[in-house]
């Protein structure tokens, strides 16, 4: 089943889930990005929808789109499994993925600049005591692996699905994502530094 809503002035959008659905889900949730969603108009209600379905349209997935129920949209996919590593039917990817939308559109209600940021995850601490003050760059999820590229509450609903650098375009087999490694093989000068002391040249 697809839901289309429509900006005042505008034309039919696709999102997932729809609006009658994304506010019952939202009237419930105790979430502060709940309670501004549930405080705006009707049409920007719509946007925060709209925006949260292009954003993760916008993201790689596993598998490949099947146009299920005549959808433009990137879910439901063919060869996504489930938690359990058994095939994911349409009907469950589409309610993770609705649910994920929901959410995602009352962060956006909150702070519409979620939706531009590269990965959830802060690169800036600071430190200070007095008038002495430290700030720097710290790595976040491209170096560390501590950040996800989806808010927290969205990838904890369907960041298993999430494809990374180099991941295949299936996981019908069960197989997760994983690091993939490349690069040539060869000797390295450091391999005999037991053989070198520090005042040899080296």
């Amino acid at each position: 089943m697809t839901f289309f809503e429509t900006i005042t002035g505008g034309t039919p959008i696709e999102v997932y889930g729809g609006l009658a659905a994304c506010d019952a889900y939202l009237l419930a949730s105790p979430s502060s990005g709940a309670a501004t969603y549930r405080g705006l108009p009707t049409d920007d209600r719509k946007r925060a929808l709209i925006g949260a379905t292009r954003y993760l349209d916008a993201k790689r997935w596993l598998g490949t789109a099947n146009g299920s129920g005549g959808t433009t949209l990137d879910f439901p996919r063919d060869g996504l499994v489930d938690e359990n590593g058994d095939p994911a039917s349409d009907a469950y990817q589409l309610d993770l993925v609705s649910r994920a939308a929901f959410e995602l559109a009352a962060l956006v209600a909150e702070d519409p600049s979620v939706l531009a940021e590269a990965d959830q995850g802060s690169n800036i601490k600071s430190m200070g005591a007095g008038s002495a003050k430290l700030e720097f760059f710290a790595p976040t999820s491209t170096a560390t692996g501590t950040a996800t590229k989806l808010p927290i509450v969205v990838d904890e609903l369907i960041g298993m699905w999430l494809a990374g650098v180099g991941a295949g375009a299936s996981v019908a087999a069960g197989v997760g994502l994983g690091g993939v490694a490349t690069g040539t093989k060869s000797d390295s000068y450091f391999d005999d530094c037991d053989g070198y002391k520090r005042s040899e040249a080296f």
